[in-house]
């Protein structure tokens, strides 16, 4: 099998940029530039096009991280008001609390106020039983 002559670097570079001189006539010259065999104008076509696709693409990252700001701001208003909402509800079971423990307390002396009564009534009534059992 035969393969193709291997051609060395060094002797034949590939023309990175080059310029031409189409014409010169009545002293106007015209000159044509060219980079990797492209013409020049072709090249600025191609990066305007570019520039302006990354600028299209800029505006749309930027709605949407503008939506998404905005979307947070919104979920962060809504967060503020049921913190508030909870806050108030806490407050409010705390208050409950109080109160019920006072309740509590109320009711619990309330119940030892009254059996003490009961009992009073009971020794009184016991008493009366002695007495009417001994003088009977």
């Amino acid at each position: 099998m035969e393969y193709p002559p291997v051609r060395s670097p060094s002797t034949t570079p590939a023309p990175a940029s080059a310029v031409s001189l189409p014409g010169a006539r009545h002293g106007q010259h015209s000159f044509d530039f060219s980079v990797g065999g492209a013409p020049t104008g072709a090249l600025v076509n191609e990066l305007n096009s570019r520039a302006a696709r990354s600028d299209h693409q800029i505006k749309v990252l930027d709605r949407k991280r503008s939506a998404r700001a905005d979307d947070l701001r919104a979920e962060q208003a809504a967060h503020r008001d049921e913190e508030a909402a909870h806050m108030e509800t806490k407050q409010k079971l705390a208050l409950a609390e109080l109160t019920a423990e006072f309740d509590a307390n109320t009711a619990k002396q309330a119940l030892a106020v009254e059996q003490e009564a009961h009992a009073a009534t009971r020794a009184q009534l016991d008493l009366l039983r002695t007495s009417v059992s001994i003088g009977g």
